[in-house]
């Protein structure tokens, strides 16, 4: 009995869905009808200027977008700030956006002011401006994406060994 009351609810939800997906048509033109099937997107320009802590531009640090793909982070890009220190990309599609991260990487050492430690960021963290407008349905429009990145810079190694403590004079033990 509970199989059946099943399978009639069932039949009863498809006839309701079929004629309210007929309906919502009904006033349609022919031109008027459109298929827009899949997610909505957006796409992304991220820029930006990476400084050390006395808010110095450096020039020729690595920015490495990364992007998460068959459960693996992969290079997706990689370039070099300018000498100001700046970095822009081309936009990325709204697939990516959400799994972004971004590298700076200091590969010169202590050239441009000196030796700085890696840092990483989410590219949707970044601060959003809107500068074009979607089309009204799956499509968002243009956003970028700009940080201003302050890299520390690594803690100095100390290189030289450690000096052998002195022997004390005059506590040698004699036999008598």
């Amino acid at each position: 009995m509970k199989t059946t009351n099943f399978n009639l609810l069932k039949w009863l939800c498809s006839i309701v869905m079929v004629a309210m997906g007929f309906s919502s048509c009904k006033d349609a033109e022919p031109d008027d009808i459109y298929f827009a099937y899949g997610t909505p997107t957006c796409d992304y320009k991220i820029s930006g200027v990476v400084k050390n802590e006395k808010y110095k531009p450096i020039p020729g640090i690595n920015v490495v977008f990364q992007a998460r793909k068959g459960g693996i982070m992969q290079d997706v890009l990689v370039m070099e700030t300018d000498k100001d220190g700046k970095f822009e990309t081309d936009y990325f599609d709204s697939e990516d956006i959400y799994i972004t991260e971004i590298k700076f990487i200091d590969i010169d050492g202590e050239e441009n002011y000196g030796d700085f430690e890696e840092k990483s960021i989410r590219a949707w963290g970044m601060t959003r401006n809107q500068v074009e407008e979607g089309d009204g349905d799956w499509y968002s429009g243009k956003f970028d994406l700009y940080d201003e990145i302050r890299l520390k810079k690594k803690p100095v190694e100390d290189t030289t060994e450690p000096e052998a403590p002195a022997e004390e004079e005059g506590n040698e033990e004699t036999e008598e």
